[in-house]
């Protein structure tokens, strides 16, 4: 089981990243959609700009969000890939995935906004 979740940018690969990359939005990202405080993430693998990837813990268990970016002429491709829910269980990833899902759809349509506003 995995989130997947796709959006196409009007704009240049590196303020995308440079918002990818900030500490507020990994802080949202890593609050596991509980409405609680940010849990502790570790990032094990960066590749600016174009992916990064990290562990936070969902109901105990950790999950491993990937972010990857890449340039399609004037316009980015973000793609968020969240797994591990194996580990937390059918019942509890039921419950989890679609509040996880549905705040990286606020972030990825946030930074959409933001960057397609920012160049207009």
């Amino acid at each position: 089981m995995r989130i997947i979740k796709d959006v196409i940018i009007s704009g240049s690969i590196e303020p995308i990243w440079a918002q990818v990359v900030s500490e507020d939005r990994l802080n949202i990202t890593a609050s596991g959609g509980d409405g609680d405080a940010p849990h502790p993430y570790e990032i094990f693998e960066v590749k600016a700009p174009t992916r990064l990837s990290y562990r936070s813990i969902v109901s105990g268990h950790p999950v491993i969000t990937t972010i990857e970016l890449s340039q399609k002429g004037k316009r980015t491709s973000l793609r968020v890939i969240v797994t591990g829910w194996e580990k937390v269980g059918h019942e509890r990833a039921k419950a989890e995935m679609p509040k996880i899902s549905m705040e990286w759809e606020k972030v990825l349509g946030s930074i959409k906004r933001d960057i397609e506003s920012s160049t207009k």
